[in-house]
């Protein structure tokens, strides 16, 4: 698909789950992004264990990329996007101190990617 074709498919993905979940509102921008990445990482407990440890996961390493106890939507913005994308290819490490695999990666940086665009 071209880049103009996906850039549209995504707009209107975006439009469609940012109605579903209410978040139209602009102002929501200052919401917290880590406690709606929490609650969606705890809804995924009742499914796949494998999924829900994947989302822990995630949770963890965002949490570490940012350093910092709050997030807010706003400042998930293409920069932060792409210094944790960076964090992810070239710092995390897995618990006993390996760099993440590249599958492992993109599904880390796939989940908060695709929240972010679904909260705007």
């Amino acid at each position: 698909m071209n880049q103009k074709a996906e850039a549209i498919r995504a707009k209107r993905l975006l439009e469609i789950e940012s109605s579903r979940h209410g978040l139209d509102d602009r102002t929501k921008l200052s919401a917290s992004f880590f406690d709606y990445f929490d609650q969606l990482t705890d809804e995924k407990a009742s499914g796949s264990k494998s999924n829900h440890s994947i989302w822990i996961s995630t949770r963890h390493h965002l949490h570490r990329y940012h350093g910092l106890s709050e997030l807010t939507f706003e400042q998930v913005d293409k920069r932060f996007l792409e210094g944790f994308r960076h964090y992810l290819q070239h710092e995390a490490t897995t618990k006993s101190g390996t760099k993440l695999a590249k599958n492992t990666t993109s599904s880390y940086f796939n989940k908060v990617r695709v929240r972010r665009h679904l909260s705007k």
